[in-house]
């Protein structure tokens, strides 16, 4: 049989805002107007406040974005809504490149940060400077049929396991995913970084960033 491989979504990253900052947030966002405010209002809580974002509208006929941007008025959010829609994986990719600043994370519309997650991150990357990717533990909460939220308890990794963990990759335990999230992970920008990946779905799109990482 023949066999293929698909080639990385490469899209171009709009022109990159002045060196400014500490580190970068990418916010990748599509209809989801709601997820998007809390998201931002838990980037504007941050105790470590030397930080610029770019929120990466993937849907060019939904205007939310826009109106919740110009309502924030925070010149350290700005919005670029993409020409035509890209989906996930393409979206991910523009933002896993060397910045100018010296770190770059990325928070989905989706999920949030606690107020002191910046400042831990950042703490914790200067400590290890040897450390490419820092990433936290991720608590999981459940949305319940009113839109609410509830926190169920749980944690991503078992807290028991995930207090100052350093691996060398490659590492056993990532022959089965990936031992990292997207949005709880801080990487150190390097020059010439570039960690596209192929266009696999979302649910493999972890690991496939891990390898290349």
């Amino acid at each position: 049989g023949v066999q293929t491989c698909a080639l990385p979504i490469l899209a171009p990253r709009p022109p990159a805002l002045p060196l400014m900052a500490t580190v970068r947030v990418f916010v990748p966002t599509y209809r989801r107007a709601t997820f998007l405010r809390r998201a931002l209002a838990s980037m504007q809580a941050q105790t470590f406040s030397d930080w610029i974002c770019e929120v990466h509208n993937d849907d060019p006929l939904d205007q939310a974005p826009r109106g919740i941007v110009d309502e924030l008025n925070d010149p350290r959010i700005r919005l670029i809504t993409h020409e035509r829609q890209l989906g996930v994986t393409a979206v991910f990719n523009l933002f896993f490149k060397a910045t100018l600043e010296p770190f770059y994370t990325m928070l989905e519309d989706d999920n949030w940060w606690e107020p002191e997650f910046l400042a831990t991150m950042i703490e914790t990357a200067r400590a290890h400077p040897r450390a490419t990717l820092i990433w936290a533990n991720m608590r999981v909460w459940q949305e319940r049929e009113d839109g609410n939220f509830c926190d169920t308890g749980k944690t991503v990794w078992p807290r028991s396991e995930a207090k100052h963990l350093t691996f060398e990759w490659p590492n056993p335990a990532q022959m089965c995913g990936a031992l990292h999230s997207n949005g709880a992970a801080l990487i150190r920008s390097q020059p010439g970084d570039d960690f596209s990946i192929p266009n696999v779905p979302f649910a493999v799109v972890e690991p496939f960033r891990e390898r290349a990482l």
